[in-house]
This record gives structure tokens, C-alpha cells and sequence, in this order.
């Protein structure tokens, strides 16, 4: 969670000083919840343009490029959300899955499997082994001594297997590893995966002062 507090500068006028010192807890409350509701659209602004930017693609990515964007991307991007605000200020939060492991980093380690299965091949990304063996007809093998899974695939396909059945080059076969096995995975946390922290302040506080102005002139 992001927490934003927000106060009228000391150069504001002496009548909006006295104005904003007379508001109520709520009436306060109500003026931080515009603002909040602003920091969520920056936010979201922001991871969108991250997104788009390729910004959450690492060194080993074998998705498709440009800037469309991802599935993954576009999950962070909306979930964005109000949660509270008070007098003090308001409470902006992204509870997308896998978004508080971006932020903090950490290890991941197999559960219920004896090893994490890391795709090494474009055509493995995004699927389980199980699921690879089932979509590409191919079985999956380790070697004594390899901490990988490997299958083997004509020698002639270069760019990886023909699906369900459709035959590739021929010319004898070798072998490839499709996954690799590891225990656990520690990851550092994602340069860039929370939104400046100066960008959502200024949203913020511009909101805060229209709201506040857009009162006084109804008075």
C-alpha cells in the first residue's frame, strides 16, 4: 500500500489557511478521497506507460515484443484501487497477483513439485511441463547429472516444434532442454515497479487544491 498525506503550503492565502483550518475531520476526509481517487488514475497511468514501454520485461524474455503491452502489465495496471482516506490523508492500493513480489523481491521455491520448471524455450513460456508435452505430442525426460528437462525434436526444426503432430524437417533427431530444474529462485525487487513517488504526490495534491477551490467557490 501507498500512503499519501497532503497540507496547504505555508504561502497559501491567509483566507484559505482559515478555510482549511475550519474543516472537520470528514469534511477533510472528503477532500483526501478526491485526491486519492486521483493517485489511483496516476498509478495506473503510470504502469500503463511502464507496460508499454516493455519496462516489465527481463534479460531472459521471450514473449513477442512492441508496445502493446502484456497480460501480466495490464494485470498491475488495473489494479490500482481506492481504500480509505481520513483527515491525515488517504490509502491508495494494488493487490494484482505476484505485484507485492515485483516490490519487495524474495525467494520462491517448489511446493508441491520436487523443482521449479524454468522455461528456457519461447514455445515453453507461459505453460507447465505437463501442458508443453500435451500441446507439442513430445515427452519430457532428464538426464542423469542435467538439472533439466529435455525432450528431442527432429534435427532439422531450428525454431522449435511443429504442433499437435505436423511433422517438422527430417534428418535424424537431437535433444534440447526445454525447462531447467531448480530448487528456489531468488529475485531482487523490479527496478521501476512502484510509481514515483513524486508523481503520485503532485497528482494528489493538484486534485487536493481543485477540490479545495472548486468549494470555496461555491460558498
Amino acid at each position: 500500500m501507498i500512503a499519501l498525506k497532503v497540507s496547504v503550503k505555508n504561502d497559501a492565502s491567509e483566507f484559505m489557511q482559515r478555510y482549511v483550518e475550519s474543516l472537520s475531520g470528514s469534511e477533510k476526509a472528503g477532500l483526501n478521497k478526491v485526491a486519492g481517487k486521483a493517485a489511483v488514475l496516476e498509478a495506473a497511468a503510470y504502469h500503463r506507460e511502464f507496460d508499454r514501454a516493455g519496462k516489465w520485461r527481463g534479460k531472459n524474455y521471450m514473449g513477442k515484443g512492441g508496445g502493446e503491452g502484456s497480460a501480466f502489465g495490464s494485470t498491475i495496471t488495473a489494479g490500482w484501487s481506492f481504500g480509505s482516506s481520513d483527515q491525515d490523508g488517504a490509502i491508495i492500493f494494488n493487490d494484482a497477483d505476484h505485484y507485492a513480489h515485483k516490490v519487495h523481491g524474495g525467494t520462491i521455491r517448489a511446493k508441491r513439485a520436487k523443482a521449479l520448471t524454468i522455461p528456457i524455450i519461447p514455445e515453453a513460456r507461459g505453460r507447465r511441463a505437463k501442458d508443453y508435452e500435451i500441446f507439442y505430442h513430445t515427452r519430457l525426460f532428464t538426464i542423469k547429472g542435467k538439472r533439466a528437462l529435455f525432450e528431442q525434436v527432429e534435427a532439422g526444426v531450428k525454431k522449435g516444434r511443429k504442433k499437435k503432430g505436423k511433422s517438422g524437417a527430417s534428418g535424424g533427431s537431437k535433444i534440447r532442454a526445454v525447462y531447467l530444474l531448480l530448487k528456489s529462485v531468488t529475485q531482487s525487487p523490479w527496478p521501476g515497479a512502484v510509481p514515483p513517488e513524486d508523481r503520485l504526490a503532485e497528482s494528489y495534491a493538484n486534485a487536493w487544491r481543485k477540490e479545495l477551490e472548486r468549494r470555496l467557490e461555491n460558498l
